[in-house]
């Protein structure tokens, strides 16, 4: 079997709904990247690669995302280790990324809180050497994987165990949080892809509002005056957001949109 024909039966093989990893999965299961599968078309596969190959499709086949199977993601231009214990990081995150690093004041203080994988500290970190950044998590899992990323990326960031606010006792210039945010029973989050990720890192109580509140409500005691609050959730809790912000004492608290155009976030002061 040379490269096009594992191409073609990768494609003919995977579910409908993941056909488009089919080059990914295919350079994956030979250790390369998918511009070498283009260069080396007439390449023939050894059968312990044709093996393993077929393992990859029938785990992808079974609802297994690609990025546990490879063990990472790509994030705001950087690679990050994920497994099962963590959230995949999502490009719909990237934009309160970039508007982090635009605004927050120059050796400021951040917080990231149930930081996961650390993608959005480190990434945060990685484009401003010059912050103070803490990033928690409740999971101890997951701050085991926030730490290898940081290694790898080599950035100074100090992670803390915490269940929201509970061992946290500084005071920050921004708070961002990408709490779990999914009512149990939401027929959109039906999906297989997000049935093989950690339900903490998913699902709230409160018709998925209890961890946006406990977020929301702890904010102030641990930010500055004039300090920011940006916290992502489902373009459905726009406005049940703004309002819980309003009613915290925030000022000026809007939805920011997300590269789909939709209300994914939710900023104030």
């Amino acid at each position: 079997m040379d490269i096009q024909s594992a191409q073609r039966y990768t494609r003919q093989t995977l579910a409908p709904y993941c056909t488009d990893d089919s080059d990914y999965l295919l350079a994956y299961s030979l250790g390369k990247d998918r511009a070498w599968l283009y260069a080396h078309s007439e390449y023939r596969l050894g059968s312990k690669q044709i093996s393993r190959l077929k393992q990859l499709i029938e785990r992808r086949n079974d609802g297994k995302p690609l990025a546990y199977l490879k063990g990472q993601q790509e994030f705001y231009g950087l690679n990050f280790y994920v497994n099962e214990a963590v959230l995949i990081p999502r490009p719909e995150t990237e934009v309160a990324v970039a508007y982090a690093i635009d605004w927050l004041p120059q050796g400021g203080r951040l917080l990231d809180l149930g930081s996961g994988c650390g993608n959005i500290a480190i990434a945060i970190a990685y484009h401003r050497p010059d912050l103070h950044i803490v990033a928690s998590d409740v999971s101890l899992q997951a701050l085991d994987i926030a730490r290898k990323n940081m290694q790898l990326h080599r950035c100074n960031i100090t992670l803390k165990h915490s269940d929201w606010y509970q061992n946290i006792d500084e005071h920050f210039d921004w708070i961002i949080s990408n709490p779990p945010y999914i009512a149990a029973g939401d027929v959109d989050a039906d999906d297989r892809e997000i049935s093989a990720e950690p339900e903490l890192a998913l699902y709230a109580e409160d018709n998925g509002c209890a961890a946006l509140k406990a977020v929301i409500a702890g904010a102030r005691n641990h930010l500055k005056r004039q300090a920011t609050l940006l916290i992502e959730h489902s373009p459905k809790q726009a406005t049940i957001t703004a309002q819980l912000m309003q009613s915290a004492g925030f000022t000026s608290a809007h939805c920011l949109k997300d590269i789909a155009s939709l209300q994914r976030y939710t900023i104030g002061r």
